[in-house]
């Protein structure tokens, strides 16, 4: 990988926003092996669900207008 030096933020805990506190710098490789293991098991499903929800409302309330 060609850019496995570059830095990128990483949450210590997947369920919390992005905080001084929950945040710390690591290389991409880190990152990307990170999350690939997150998502197998299945921590960051509630993002998702959040994000849809979001999404339909704003959809729900384009229909009425």
């Amino acid at each position: 990988m060609d850019d496995y030096s570059y830095g990128t933020l990483l949450r210590l805990d997947c369920t919390k926003e992005y905080s001084e506190e929950n945040t710390i710098l690591v290389t991409r490789i880190q990152f990307l092996a990170i999350e690939i293991a997150r998502n197998l098991q299945g921590l960051n499903d509630h993002v998702y669900h959040q994000n849809s929800k979001v999404i339909c409302s704003k959809d729900d309330e384009n229909d009425k207008s």
